[in-house]
């Protein structure tokens, strides 16, 4: 009974979409109705600017680290911790308060990430902004749409290369290397599925990069 109500918090608070709140407040209008169409960290900072795109990268972070840390308090299973993960980000793509419509659920994965793997994932986004720094950048929205499409792409690689090393402690309980094949796969799984959700905004970056391409 404890696990169901952790699941079903875990849906409502990734329900709560603070940029839309926040647009609606300060814009007076639908963040969802212009750009992707999506409610995140990106569309908010194109809206509303950094300071504002920053609070909610937080918020939206929260969803998933919060009730994962509230279900460590009665289990370690990883398919709890699946199963919570994965309501938190559907709470946050298909919200109950906003006629089911939110954002890419993007950084309430890198939560679970940051959750799950949390060396690995500050390698990944460290390697992920450092290639979009050098070979990315001439591109719009390079760290808002190109970062997280290489974060995705390179955390569960990344994971599933430590595994191939011993654990080295960094700090308490974080350690990098000696994941096992399952967390790796995990990882991968959620990587999937929030590319398949983002797919649009992917295929756009594509056809952009393409047309750079062919201009020159």
């Amino acid at each position: 009974m404890t696990f169901l109500v952790i699941i079903a918090a875990a849906y409502l608070y990734g329900s709560i979409n603070l940029s839309v709140l926040l647009c609606r407040r300060l814009k007076h209008q639908d963040i969802r109705e212009s750009g992707t169409g999506s409610a995140g960290t990106a569309s908010t900072a194109r809206t509303l600017g950094i300071q504002w795109a920053a609070l909610v990268f937080f918020f939206d972070l929260s969803k998933s680290v919060l009730p994962l840390m509230l279900l460590s308090l009665y289990t370690d299973s990883l398919v709890l911790q699946l199963i919570v993960s994965v309501a938190a980000i559907l709470g946050h793509c298909r919200p109950l308060f906003f006629q089911f419509r939110g954002g890419g659920g993007v950084v309430t994965a890198m939560g679970v990430f940051f959750y799950l793997v949390p060396a690995e994932f500050a390698v990944s986004l460290a390697a992920s902004f450092l290639f979009v720094r050098l070979v990315l950048s001439r591109y719009d929205h390079p760290i808002g749409q190109w970062v997280p499409i290489v974060f995705f792409i390179l955390t569960p690689a990344v994971t599933l290369l430590s595994g191939y090393f011993p654990a080295a402690e960094i700090a308490g309980p974080v350690s990098f290397g000696g994941k096992p094949w399952y967390l790796a796969a995990a990882v991968l799984g959620i990587g999937i599925c929030i590319m398949l959700l983002n797919m649009h905004v992917a295929r756009s970056k594509i056809r952009e990069t393409a047309g750079h391409k062919r201009k020159k």
